[in-house]
């Protein structure tokens, strides 16, 4: 066991600092970007909830509810593949299924209940 945390140490110590100090920089700008693409959706509840005729039980189902759950049976196997495979690959595959799912909703103009099936993309 020790022989194995040994080796752990060994290639962290190996690894240049900068390029640590690059991805948590990275992820800290990907973070920024969601909590401030949800505080513009907060802002703009009212002309999104005329846009999309819908009241404000439905709208804080598919802001708040929809994303609650989706951190909540998403976040733990996210994390075991975070812990077993390509950290930039998981990243990639989430963001770009963000996108898609914002872009499918976006030029959807149907029922509340099927925009927030998208939101969970």
């Amino acid at each position: 066991m020790s022989e194995m945390i040994q080796e752990t140490n060994q290639e962290a110590e190996d690894k240049p600092l900068g390029y640590a100090w690059y991805m948590v920089t990275l992820c800290m700008i990907a973070y920024l970007f969601s909590f401030i693409d949800r505080q513009i959706v907060a802002l703009l509840i009212e002309p999104i909830k005329a846009d999309l005729n819908i009241s404000d039980t439905q709208f804080s189902l598919i802001h708040g509810l929809a994303f609650a759950i989706f951190y909540a049976v998403m976040g733990v196997p996210i994390a075991r593949l975070a812990d077993t495979k390509s950290r930039p690959l998981i990243i990639s595959i989430g963001i770009n299924s963000i996108n898609l799912s914002l872009g499918i909703n976006s030029q959807y103009h149907g029922d509340s209940d099927q925009k927030q099936d998208l939101n969970f993309g």
